[in-house]
């Protein structure tokens, strides 16, 4: 496939855009699902295989936990075709370790410059997010900040791998992984020191927002954002999904529908 351009940049981004995509291992996305979410699996796929395909080091993988006795032969009949599929070895869950599984499992078995997680009811716009990653991977915490907090909120956050090694053999994190996934992921960063004394701690601000019925953050769909969250039903999902293709050069105007 082509280059990869993306068209619609702002001249006023306040965000310093990066320079550089860096090696082939640049960036792998962990969607959080569950395993008979068939569905969104194949309209993940459909939306972003040809943008990804014209990408470089970009990998977008589905993670799910332990599936039951019937769905396992058929997670694993999927994963035989599309090689996209992680199974963590715990129990599905959302709250009691998933997250920690997921860092320590990209620790173990990959060497990507980010690893990031995101909600399946999220569409991320993945050309926007390359050109705001930092060309070090260092020390490297990127979403949208929680107000009076110390950590981004869940909907989509993005970890450097120096970070992502540091949870993986932080005894802290293997101990406390019961509790709301993203707050616990504050709480073992903060054990490696102050997070606003970090080289890239990166508050996206108003470009990751709820879907506008949802008053807590929501926002009309823009360009210039880099995920859109919250979107429950298959309108929302479809709407979305065009609104931010049509950003994007790439060879098929497929959406996931």
């Amino acid at each position: 496939m082509g280059q990869f351009v993306f068209l619609t940049r702002s001249q006023t981004e306040e965000i310093e855009p990066s320079q550089n995509l860096g090696p082939n291992q640049l960036l792998h996305i962990g969607v959080f699902l569950i395993a008979n979410d068939t569905a969104r699996r194949s309209r993940y796929r459909r939306l972003y295989q040809p943008l990804i395909e014209s990408l470089n080091g970009v990998k977008m993988s589905f993670i799910i936990g332990k599936p039951s006795r019937v769905w396992s032969g058929i997670i694993k009949e999927e994963n035989r075709i599309y090689s996209d599929i992680i199974t963590l070895p715990i129990e599905e869950n959302m709250n009691l370790g998933k997250t920690y599984s997921y860092f320590s499992y990209m620790h173990e078995h990959h060497s990507f410059d980010y690893v990031m997680k995101l909600d399946s009811d999220a569409i991320l716009n993945l050309p926007r997010l390359l050109e705001v990653l930092p060309i070090t991977p260092e020390e490297t915490y990127m979403g949208r900040h929680a107000v009076k907090t110390n950590f981004m909120l869940g909907y989509g956050y993005i970890l450097s791998k120096d970070l992502v090694q540091f949870i993986a053999k932080s005894s802290h994190a293997k101990k406390n992984q019961k509790g709301p996934e993203d707050q616990m992921l504050g709480k073992w960063l903060a054990k490696k020191k102050k997070i606003n004394q970090w080289k890239n701690y990166i508050n996206l601000k108003d470009k990751v927002v709820n879907h506008h019925t949802f008053k807590y953050l929501g926002s009309q769909l823009h360009a210039n954002q880099i995920i859109m969250h919250k979107l429950k039903t298959d309108e929302q999902w479809m709407e979305a999904a065009q609104f931010f293709r049509d950003t994007w050069d790439v060879s098929t105007n497929k959406t996931g529908d």
